[in-house]
């Protein structure tokens, strides 16, 4: 089965800061759209109570989220004006290669990652 290499980052919002991420969100997603044409999905959802988001990215396979962690180093820590890092943690979903998670693990060694290896289904999104 051909699979997505899913990303999952959940991450507490600042007390007051709910408007100012989403506007820094939005410039950022500008700017990996246009850098990341491989990328499928990247997008942020908010809880009901505004104080926690969960950014989602669907990669087409592992190397792309390398990729993206490559362009993420001059970005990530503008969010740290919003985000309450205390409380993050990630999921991955997909296949990824020792590498790929060495460098998810590395890019902030506090935060546990969850590995989800695919059991099976479809993704009509990737069919050519």
């Amino acid at each position: 089965m051909d699979a997505p290499f899913i990303y999952l980052n959940t991450t507490g919002i600042k007390e007051g800061q709910l408007e100012a991420w989403m506007k820094y969100f939005a410039e950022f997603a500008e700017f990996i759209e246009a850098n990341e044409p491989r990328l499928l999905h990247f997008g942020t959802y908010v809880n009901e109570e505004g104080t926690e988001q969960t950014i989602v990215q669907v990669h087409p396979d592992p190397e792309s989220m390398a990729f993206h962690m490559g362009l993420l180093a001059d970005h990530a820590s503008a969010a740290a004006d919003f985000l309450d890092f205390s409380t993050t943690r990630s999921q991955v979903y997909g296949e990824p290669d020792p590498s790929v998670l060495e460098q998810i693990r590395g890019f902030a060694p506090h935060i546990p990652v969850t590995v989800g290896t695919p059991g099976g289904g479809f993704a009509r999104f990737l069919a050519g």
